[in-house]
């Protein structure tokens, strides 16, 4: 890991900040490619989900509702959601 600080002035108050450099091994790559890859697929299907209700009713779900319907795919055995993002991680 490699750390780097940087020393700005905005309105007469200072701040800093620190940039990091991640350098994980192979293991650690394929963890973050799974990881990210479920993500990626969860907020394209709440992203899709949003667009649709939107097109139908000019209205979609706020963020509360998206997390609880999240609550619930994620505990159903046979989600489409579910199998699909856990296929990333091989766990299906």
């Amino acid at each position: 890991m490699i750390c780097k600080s940087y020393n700005f002035v905005i309105m007469n108050t200072i701040h800093k900040t620190y940039r990091f450099r991640l350098l994980p091994n192979v293991a650690q790559e394929i963890l973050f490619a799974k990881h990210f890859g479920c993500v990626r697929f969860v907020y394209n299907h709440f992203l899709n989900e949003r667009i649709e209700q939107y097109e139908k009713t000019k209205q979609s779900d706020n963020y509360h509702a998206q997390a609880l319907a999240l609550t619930q795919l994620k505990k159903q055995e046979d989600s489409v959601t579910r199998t699909k993002c856990f296929q990333h991680f091989g766990a299906v």
